[in-house]
C-alpha cells in the first residue's frame, strides 16, 4: 500500500474503505466473525494505545454470525443486510455510522461501544442489551426497541438523552406503538428543560414549562 491509500485510509474516506474489500478479503473478514480459521492477514489499527481490527467499510449481508465474540473491532461505515447476530457480543468496538437492516439480534449486547449515527432499520432487538455505550445520534426505524434494552453510561447528558428518546420515538411512531410514543415524547420534554436548567438557558427553560 502507498502512501496515498495510507492517507486515504487514515482520513476514513468511505470510497476507499469500501473500495478495498475484494471477495477474498470479505470473505476471511466473515470467517473472522463467524469465528472460522482465517488464512488472510486482516488489517489493523491503532488508536490511543488500542489495537483494533480494521474491518472499516465492509458490506456483508444473508449470513448467520450467531454467538460472535467481538472486542475491539472497528467496523466503522460498515453495512450489514439480513445478518443474524443472535447472542452475539460486542465489547470496545467502534460502530459508528454502522447500517443494520433487517438484521436478527436477538439476546445480543453492545457493551462500551461506539454507536454514534448508526443505524438500524428492521432489526429485531429482543431482549438485546446496549450497555454504557454512546449512541448519540442514533437511528431507528421499524425495530423492537426501547429505553429497556439500553443502560446508559453514567455521564450520559441530558442533551443526549434528547436526542435518544426523539429517535426512539420516531421508531415507536413507525411501529405503530403510540403509547410508548407518548411516553418517549414526555421523558424528551423532560431531559430537554433538564439542559436547558443546566446551561442555565432560562427563557427556554420557561418556555419549556
Amino acid at each position: 500500500m502507498d502512501q496515498s491509500e495510507k492517507l486515504a485510509l487514515a482520513e476514513d474516506r468511505v470510497a476507499d474503505l469500501r473500495a478495498r474489500w475484494t471477495q477474498e478479503a470479505t470473505a476471511a473478514a466473515v470467517a473472522f466473525l463467524e469465528s472460522r480459521p482465517v488464512n488472510f492477514d486482516l488489517p489493523t489499527m491503532e488508536k490511543d494505545g488500542t489495537t483494533y481490527l480494521d474491518l472499516r467499510g465492509l458490506r456483508i449481508e444473508q449470513t448467520q454470525i450467531d454467538k460472535a465474540y467481538l472486542r475491539n473491532v472497528n467496523l466503522r461505515w460498515a453495512v450489514f443486510r439480513d445478518v443474524g447476530f443472535k447472542n452475539a457480543r460486542f465489547v470496545g468496538c467502534n460502530l459508528s455510522q454502522v447500517t443494520f437492516s433487517e438484521c436478527y439480534l436477538r439476546r445480543a449486547q453492545f457493551e462500551k461501544c461506539d454507536l454514534v449515527n448508526s443505524r438500524f432499520d428492521s432489526c429485531d432487538f429482543s431482549q438485546a442489551r446496549i450497555v454504557e455505550s454512546r449512541i448519540d445520534f442514533a437511528a431507528f426505524k421499524n425495530c423492537e426497541v426501547g429505553l429497556q434494552n439500553i443502560e446508559f453510561r453514567k455521564d450520559v447528558t441530558p442533551r443526549a438523552m434528547v436526542r435518544v428518546c426523539r429517535s426512539l420515538k420516531l421508531n415507536s411512531m413507525s411501529m405503530g406503538n403510540f403509547a410508548d410514543a407518548g411516553h418517549l415524547t414526555y421523558l424528551e420534554k423532560t431531559y430537554e428543560r433538564l439542559g436547558h436548567y443546566r446551561d442555565k438557558a432560562w427563557l427556554p427553560w420557561l418556555g419549556s414549562a
